[in-house]
């Protein structure tokens, strides 16, 4: 399982941009990058590791929502504990 959701992270990181903080603590995300995500007003913003994911908010909640038993079974296995609940 933790080989199944290591493979999983780096489907998400492939797209990944390293970027540094403007004088204002501010990022600039790239237009492909909007458009990928399908950003629009309303955004998750997760801290994962040392990273940030951004999602659209409808597709965050869509995906939770598909997932949310994969996510505590993963959850579970990453940290052997049968006391996590999402």
């Amino acid at each position: 399982d933790r080989l199944r959701s290591r493979g999983l992270g780096d489907v998400y990181k492939a797209g990944a941009n390293q970027v540094e903080l403007d004088k204002q603590g501010r990022i600039n995300i790239t237009s492909s990058l909007i458009e990928y995500a399908n950003l629009e007003k309303e955004c998750v913003v997760l801290g994962v590791g040392d990273r940030l994911e951004i999602w659209s908010k409808d597709r965050w909640n869509t995906f939770f929502t598909e997932n949310q038993d994969n996510l505590s079974d993963i959850a579970e296995n990453l940290f052997d504990t049968d006391n996590i609940n999402l």
